[in-house]
């Protein structure tokens, strides 16, 4: 489902490529949103809910990471049909390497002793 959603959102953008508007960061940042989405709609029927809540904790990660740095930002601007179909060969690579950005943060947060067991 959130493929085919990203899918129409991101078929009605257009205008300037996205790496003439946008730094390297939102780039990468971008490719992970559309990483998570794709991973997220192709979960196998079996996947638990801890397995899509995390994958959808990471999706809102990098959501959230492109939004801070621009609130009124389109994220259809940003992940253009291009870059889907860029990524969609190495969508594993992508994964993995937004995986182990996000790796870094549950580790800091699991560092905190509020949060308990």
């Amino acid at each position: 489902m959130a493929v085919i959603f990203l899918a129409t959102a991101i078929g009605a953008s257009g205008g300037a490529s996205a790496a003439s508007k946008y730094s390297p960061q939102d780039i990468a940042d971008a490719k992970c949103v559309a990483s998570f989405a794709y991973s997220l709609g192709n979960m196998p029927d079996e996947a638990t809910s801890d397995e899509t809540a995390g994958v959808m904790g990471f999706l809102f990660y990098f959501m959230g990471k492109l939004k801070g740095r621009d609130p009124k930002g389109s994220l259809a601007s940003i992940i253009t049909p291009e870059m889907v179909q860029e990524l969609e060969p190495n969508i594993q690579n992508e994964i993995n390497r937004c995986q182990a950005e996000a790796a870094d943060l549950i580790a800091d947060l699991e560092s905190l002793q509020v949060l308990g067991n």
